[in-house]
């Protein structure tokens, strides 16, 4: 950049050489009268310049500024335009289709969870009912054979306690021998004597002709009752009628497990 003491040093020389030639009648009155003082005059130039360099700086900034504030109207319209019509829209765009593909993808993972978990809730259920026939089939015959006994036990008891109901077994078992014309009948000593003193009654099952004996056998059990005759012999005790029951549940039990 020109220092302004070399503008000054090289207006001088010039307007030293060119006096002879230029007649100063461009510039005004106060311009003449310093026509013939070269340090005036360079001083007057170089004022002047100033001056029409400040000018055409202030039109630029002036300028400037115009174009700067006409931009960043256009700038703030164009947003204004931007936020009020495609920005909304774009957003709208983007919204709905970031929530179709959520929604969907939603829908889709709702599903394979469900599907997942009825699918484990199945295979608990199948293991379960497996486990549970399983138990069952191997506890079944451990509770008939429980059962059996627990029957025996209260029978025995009521049989031991109640003479009626020792007579009743042993008129069950008398009438699957009745046919045959001679019978023995075979008990505990414990109940020798009650049996024996309701003899009539019993040899009344008979037919005629049929004969009754009565034997005490201390081999036996208290609730046993044994009929023999020519064709075989009978075991009618509790135990013994338990024990057919027994072999014809689990007879059962094997058929519905095959």
């Amino acid at each position: 950049m020109t220092s302004l003491s070399r503008i000054i040093k090289s207006s001088y020389p010039i307007k030293e050489k060119e006096k002879k030639l230029i007649r100063i009648k461009s510039f005004n009155t106060s311009q003449e009268a310093f026509a013939d003082d070269p340090a005036t005059s360079a001083d007057f130039l170089h004022e002047s310049y100033l001056d029409d360099a400040k000018k055409q700086a202030e039109e630029i900034i002036s300028l400037a500024h115009g174009q700067a504030s006409q931009i960043t109207s256009e700038i703030a319209l164009q947003r204004q335009e931007w936020e009020h019509g495609e920005l909304p829209l774009l957003k709208e765009r983007a919204y709905q289709e970031g929530y179709n593909e959520g929604f969907e993808a939603g829908i889709k993972k709702g599903y394979s969870d469900i599907s997942a978990s009825i699918h484990t809730a199945k295979k608990v259920i199948d293991a379960a009912r497996e486990d549970y026939k399983e138990h069952i089939e191997s506890s079944e015959e451990t509770i008939l054979a429980l059962s059996l006994k627990v029957a025996e036990k209260i029978i025995g008891e009521k049989l031991a306690e109640s003479k009626a109901s020792f007579l009743s077994l042993v008129k069950q078992a008398i009438k699957e021998a009745r046919e045959y014309k001679e019978v023995q009948l075979h008990i505990h000593p414990a109940h020798f004597e009650f049996i024996l003193s309701e003899k009539e009654k019993l040899t009344a099952l008979f037919p005629k002709n049929s004969e009754l004996y009565i034997y005490p056998d201390e081999e036996l059990a208290e609730t046993s009752c044994v009929i023999e005759s020519s064709n075989g012999r009978i075991d009618a005790s509790v135990d013994s009628q338990l024990c057919e029951i027994q072999e014809k549940l689990l007879g059962l039990l094997e058929g519905d497990q095959s």
